[in-house]
């Protein structure tokens, strides 16, 4: 691809380089569409705020962020697990429907 053709390339393309492959053309991935975009923000913003913590030798506040950090994993991951279980239904039922 030349740098005229790399100026007027589409916006919702990229071209990925791994190690071991040669260059390909990809749409690119939007992660604010990702159904857990929301929880890494609030556990970035948490985890900055415990490492402040550390820093300043702060052991109480340290402590109830790290609890905070481990109630977004445990949400987060609950929400993926009901969500599985719900396909699983989903499909189930559609079984079901059909027989």
């Amino acid at each position: 691809m030349s740098r005229d053709e790399l100026a007027v390339m589409n916006g919702s393309k990229c071209i990925l380089q791994l190690r071991g492959v040669r260059p390909f053309l990809s749409d690119k991935y939007d992660l604010t569409q990702h159904p857990n975009f929301k929880y890494t923000a609030e556990m970035l913003i948490i985890f900055g705020c415990i490492i402040y913590a550390i820093v300043q030798q702060m052991w109480p506040s340290m402590f109830i962020l790290i609890t905070m950090e481990v109630c977004i994993i445990i949400v987060s991951l609950g929400v993926g697990v009901l969500d599985w279980i719900l396909q699983i239904a989903q499909e189930n039922l559609r079984t079901f429907m059909k027989s």
